[in-house]
């Protein structure tokens, strides 16, 4: 997991931000050289993103933060109806981006006449939220937003009413509450990111077996120490996750491929096709084949 690294104050800055409604085969255009950061937050749906050779499939509640300077586009059009938040932000300090957490960055500004010390802002680069954070982000967003793509309609990007309108210093109390929201906190860091590291683990190797010995070993940590710090996250066991993106995988397979459900129980890292059957109408309440015809 990489993370964005700069030091505060003084804090990143607001620009404006937006939503966008994709349909199945659209996709985010090709940005090469973008001289702001852009945070992209999808509520439903699903986007392929690639910057700088780095891919990322983003669904519901995945957020990643694009950075100036990089290449960013699609790799693949959606597959399916997808609707994200964007927003632009900058800063006036150097930040830099690896995959240590720990560690402070050479500050080249003196603050301590004025009593101040910098701290280290930590973003990840990629995360999935949970529902409670997720949703917390979402209304923040909703709040700063004055522009809104929708493809349906052809458009571009048209103006649209927010509740703060052009309020600069509201927005900029709502931008740093949501960077509050999404930062590695000081407090817990160590926690908070053995359960974010593991369920990008899950989300990278559905398709596989998965073992808890492969999760602790992906987070660096004891196996008893990966239930407790995902459960204290995300409020449910790596187990129960691990079920939920396969079968979050094989929903969208069931409703936009032709494939038996033999080839989607092997794709997506169930065992057999009756094990699939069974967890599918365990959950779902149907099996995978009424599944299929009631969404096609």
């Amino acid at each position: 997991m990489n993370y964005i690294k700069m030091n505060v104050p003084p804090y990143p800055f607001f620009i404006y931000a937006g939503n966008a409604l994709y349909r199945s085969g659209d996709f985010h255009r090709k940005r090469s050289a973008f001289t702001l950061f852009d945070i992209l937050l999808v509520e439903y749906g699903c986007l392929y993103m690639v910057e700088d050779g780095c891919r990322y499939k983003l669904r519901a509640n995945d957020m990643l933060i694009l950075s100036p300077g990089n290449t960013h586009s699609a790799y693949k059009p959606c597959d399916t109806e997808t609707y994200f938040h964007w927003l632009h932000f900058d800063t006036t300090e150097q930040f830099v981006i690896d995959d240590k957490i720990t560690g402070e960055l050479v500050s080249i500004r003196d603050f301590s006449h004025k009593n101040i010390k910098q701290e280290t802002l930590t973003l990840p680069v990629c995360q999935t939220l949970s529902e409670d954070k997720a949703i917390s982000i979402i209304n923040i967003m909703n709040t700063l937003e004055s522009y809104s793509i929708n493809k349906y309609n052809q458009s571009n990007m048209v103006a649209k009413e927010n509740i703060v309108g052009g309020n600069h210093i509201r927005q900029q109390a709502l931008f740093c509450s949501l960077l509050s929201d999404i930062a590695v906190s000081d407090n817990g860091t160590r926690g908070n990111l053995i359960a974010k590291c593991v369920l990008q683990y899950l989300n990278m190797n559905y398709y596989h077996e998965v073992s808890l010995e492969d999760m602790a070993l992906a987070a660096s940590c004891h196996p008893t120490h990966v239930i407790r710090c995902f459960n204290a996250e995300y409020n449910t066991t790596p187990g129960k996750m691990l079920t939920q993106i396969r079968l979050q995988h094989a929903k969208e397979l069931l409703t936009n491929s032709s494939y038996s459900c033999a080839v989607i129980a092997e794709k997506t890292g169930f065992s057999t096709s009756a094990y699939f059957s069974k967890v599918f109408s365990q959950n779902l309440g149907i099996s995978p084949s009424e599944y299929r015809k009631k969404k096609q």
